[in-house]
This record gives structure tokens, C-alpha cells and sequence, in this order.
């Protein structure tokens, strides 16, 4: 059931799960989030930007954004859907999330569990060594010219660093064609499965 939490503060990638959404009653606020969740990674389904493009003109003091669908609606669909809303203020912004849980112990992180499973069904760990399958041009994944890159825990997520940024794991899921969002177009849906695979020693 739907329901809005009244507890203490809470990091944004506690915000970013399935059938969860943010509502933001205020257009900073919106920035606010969908800044934070830019610094993640993620995006708009479309592939476009969360920074500077918050839409939230569209429903405003009763928007709602789904941040791991990278969809929105208004706060009274989300509802009708029972869905989790999460207000806004509950969420620490990005220097409170650093002080807290954004960094955990090394020796915490290696006992820490993922949640994320390869296409062979093993769970992903900091220090594994994941292939990942090829791109070609037009976004299709092929079994051709893999590469390899060890995970590690970076700004509350596993995923792995270029030479410029860090990739989250999550960028990686299997995504189909789901039920349709009004304003949004169609919904999101993720596999269990990331197409990737650990490779241990």
C-alpha cells in the first residue's frame, strides 16, 4: 500500500526502487532531487538529462518522480497505483548523504550485498571483475569485443569507473516496454537479469 514516510532522513538511492516515487511540492525541490540522482546516473527514459530539466511546471506542487524509471506523474496516480511516495525533505541532500552512508568502511562494503545478478545468476560484489557484452552503433547488445571492469562502491552504488566517470551497475539492466504513463509515454520494466557476467578467479 501506498504510504508516506514520516521517518528520519534517508539517502536518495533509498528513494530510487521499484514502484517508489519522490514528490517534490516545490520546483527547488525537484532540482534539488533530480540533481542528486543525475550525480548517480540516471536519467529521463528518453536518455535525456535529469539536470536542469526537472518538467515540474507540468503537475507542480503534486509531482511525483519515479527516479529508477525516469518517468513522472502527479501525486494522486502514484497513489491510485500504491505506489511508495516518498516527500521530498525526507531526503538528506548530497553533502549530508557523504557524512553518513555514502562512504561505508572498506571492510563493510565487502560484506555488503548488491542485489544485482549477472545473466548466469550470480550476485555481483565490490572487487569482481564483470564482462560486459559490446555496443554496437545502434545500441544493440552483441556477445562481440567484451570489456572487463572491476565493481566498486562509489556514491552509494556499485558500478565501475572510466576515464572520466563512474558507470552505475543500474545503467546496465535489461529494460522491455511496460504500461503506459500519462505525459511519459510507456513505462520501463527491468529484468532481473543484468546482460553482463562476473567473471572469479
Amino acid at each position: 500500500m501506498t504510504t508516506e514516510k514520516e521517518l528520519e532522513k534517508i539517502h536518495i538511492k533509498d528513494a530510487i526502487k521499484e514502484n517508489t516515487v519522490v514528490h517534490c511540492e516545490t520546483e527547488k525541490e525537484a532540482e534539488r532531487i533530480l540533481g542528486m540522482a543525475h550525480e548517480l546516473g540516471y536519467k529521463w527514459w528518453t536518455g535525456k538529462s535529469y539536470k536542469n530539466n526537472t518538467e515540474w511546471y507540468i503537475y507542480k506542487s503534486k509531482m511525483c518522480y519515479d527516479l529508477l524509471e525516469g518517468s513522472y506523474s502527479d501525486y494522486y496516480y502514484f497513489k491510485n497505483k500504491n505506489y511508495t511516495i516518498i516527500p521530498s525533505t525526507q531526503i538528506e541532500d548530497s553533502e549530508e548523504a557523504k557524512s553518513s552512508d555514502w562512504t561505508p568502511a572498506p571492510e563493510e562494503i565487502e560484506e555488503m550485498k548488491s542485489n544485482i545478478f549477472d545473466k548466469n545468476g550470480i550476485e555481483v560484489c565490490v572487487g569482481d571483475t564483470v564482462v560486459f557484452p559490446y555496443i554496437d552503433p545502434m545500441g544493440r547488445l552483441t556477445e562481440d569485443e567484451d570489456f572487463k571492469k572491476q565493481i566498486v562502491f562509489k556514491h552509494g552504488c556499485f558500478g565501475y569507473e572510466t576515464q572520466t566517470s563512474f558507470e552505475p551497475l543500474m545503467n546496465w539492466m535489461k529494460k522491455e516496454r511496460g504500461d503506459y504513463v500519462p505525459n511519459c509515454g510507456n513505462k520501463v520494466v527491468y529484468t532481473e537479469k543484468y546482460p553482463f557476467w562476473v567473471e572469479r578467479q
